[in-house]
């Protein structure tokens, strides 16, 4: 199935520099499928995207945004009255891109896959959601969304190597760990680690091909 994703900004946080702000030059498969599910969504369903194809030129544009070095509570007040609300707030400096339009190629893994297609075409086509979907932080709505067709024709031609970009999280079980998921076979949660999965991202007329996850849980 293909979708058609449009928005007047988007960023795609790198995690290397988060505090920075600066984004991906194109979407990770995880935010897409964020996407996916902001629209329509089941917890005996799974989203995996195949290609990606870039309709618009890459244009990132910088920005400024306000934060605070603190969070917020008790602890906050305390703070603004020793030191003043100006050296509590700072300004970071980051990367978005705009003007962006992307197609996406996908599947849904179900038992009734059948019908979780039907049900997902008529939101797509009456662009209902569940929340309205973002590219990449909430302050980026999406302008469009809707199926379309996959021979549509790029407005530039981009044949780039965007070198590595985040694929998805990965969990591996251990004995002990912070953090609890539920293994797919035996139903049962397991403590694991996580670790970041990354692939070789190329544009190759316009298309980035997302490689399979591969989940050890």
């Amino acid at each position: 199935m293909i979708v058609k994703l449009k928005a007047p900004y988007a960023r795609f946080t790198h995690p290397l520099f988060k505090s920075e702000g600066l984004t991906y030059p194109i979407p990770t498969p995880t935010s897409l499928i964020g996407i996916l599910e902001a629209i329509y969504w089941k917890p005996q369903m799974q989203y995996k995207i195949h290609r990606i194809k870039i309709m618009n030129p890459i244009a990132e544009i910088p920005f400024s945004e306000n934060g605070i070095i603190f969070t917020a509570g008790m602890d906050q007040i305390a703070i603004d009255e020793r030191i003043g609300k100006d050296m509590v707030r700072t300004q970071r400096r980051g990367s978005m891109l705009k003007d962006v339009c992307y197609l996406v190629d996908f599947c849904i893994n179900a038992d009734d896959d059948r019908k979780h297609y039907s049900i997902l075409y008529k939101r797509l086509r009456n662009g209902s959601c569940f929340k309205h979907p973002y590219m990449g932080i909430r302050e980026c709505g999406l302008s469009y969304f809707g199926e379309a067709d996959w021979d549509e024709s790029p407005s530039v031609q981009i044949n780039k190597d965007f070198g590595f970009i985040l694929l998805t999280m990965g969990f591996s079980p251990v004995k002990k760990g912070s953090v609890m998921s539920r293994d797919r076979q035996s139903k049962r949660w397991v403590s694991v680690e996580t670790n970041p999965v990354f692939f070789r991202a190329k544009a190759i007329d316009n298309v980035v091909t997302v490689p399979e996850v591969k989940h050890d849980l």
